[in-house]
């Protein structure tokens, strides 16, 4: 188990020079400088690395807080060291028939989803879901998925930013309806 602070070291990655609201991002390509620092520590190598929603908000210049920012902290990696302190982390095969582009957003989106969802739909099964989505894209399509997985009614979607998956995913952008509606109710009737 890692302790409370501890680092992981991604070997074989490239250092990210910044990531500033500010700014452009600027990688420089230099390899990482990798090794256990302390007995808590481990050393992973990635092997499918993915952006995570917030991501998107660093890279426009979104975000409250100042940078550098790592890009890409939703990984899937092998364990090639660990510190003497690690007993949980260790070096083995990766499961069979699970391919890492799988689950690369596994640790951090897909559980976002998941608690927006599922909660509530457990508590009242069946019932209408709005999903509300923006800079949280990835999040925003699991949460639609999850919705539709376990039988919520209808699934309505709103977005700030045009999305052209809405209609793919199964869930309806409610702007749209309101549109429809409003348009029949100021049509003639028959």
């Amino acid at each position: 188990m890692l302790a409370r602070g501890a680092r992981v070291s991604l070997r074989g990655t490239r250092a990210c020079d910044s990531c500033r609201s500010s700014s452009p991002v600027r990688c420089d390509g230099r390899r990482l400088r990798t090794r256990l620092e302390t007995p808590d520590d481990a050393l992973v190598r990635p092997l499918v690395v993915t952006t995570c929603d917030i991501d998107h908000a660093i890279v426009h210049g979104l975000v409250p807080f100042p940078g550098p920012f790592p890009l890409g902290h939703e990984f899937v990696a092998e364990v090639v060291e660990t510190g003497g302190a690690v007993r949980r982390f260790r070096w083995s095969n990766l499961p069979g028939g699970v391919p890492p582009t799988a689950v690369a957003s596994a640790s951090d989106n897909l559980p976002d989803a998941w608690r927006a969802v599922a909660p509530f739909l457990a508590e009242s099964p069946g019932a209408d879901v709005l999903v509300v989505g923006g800079w949280g894209r990835s999040i925003a399509l699991y949460a639609v998925a999850i919705a539709r997985a376990l039988g919520a009614g209808r699934i309505d979607y709103i977005d700030t930013i045009a999305s052209g998956w809405r209609s793919r995913s199964g869930s309806a952008p409610a702007a749209s309806r309101a549109r429809r509606r409003a348009a029949r109710a100021r049509s003639p009737s028959r």
